[in-house]
C-alpha cells in the first residue's frame, strides 16, 4: 500500500437513540471510539453528523448493518436501509479531493 492509498473511514453503529461513531484508517489497520450522537426513533442528529464529517473528512462512511444470528438481514437491518432521512440521503458532502 502506498501513502496515497491512505483511507480514513468513519464507521457508524445504528441505534435507536444512538449511533456510535469510531474513526479508522487503511494504514495502522486501526479503529478507535470517536463520539455517541443522539437519534430519535433511528433517525440521526444530521448537523452533529455532518459536523463529525466536515471536522474529519473521510474517505468513506461504513454503516454497519444489523444481522440476525444466522447472518440474515434482520428487520432492524431493514430499518437502517429505509429509515426516514436514510442514510444515502441524509448526509451529503463534498469532498475536498
Amino acid at each position: 500500500m502506498t501513502s496515497s492509498d491512505h483511507e480514513t473511514v468513519i464507521a457508524l453503529d445504528y441505534g435507536l437513540r444512538n449511533i456510535g461513531l469510531a474513526v479508522g484508517n487503511t494504514v495502522s489497520g486501526t479503529a478507535r471510539p470517536l463520539a455517541i450522537i443522539s437519534a430519535q426513533n433511528g433517525v440521526p442528529d444530521w448537523t452533529t453528523l455532518a459536523g463529525v464529517v466536515k471536522e474529519w473528512l473521510p474517505n468513506r462512511l461504513l454503516v454497519g448493518m444489523p444481522l440476525n444470528m444466522d447472518g440474515s438481514e434482520s428487520d432492524f437491518g431493514q430499518r437502517v436501509e429505509n429509515s426516514p432521512g436514510s442514510w444515502k440521503d441524509g448526509l451529503v458532502f463534498t469532498s475536498p479531493w
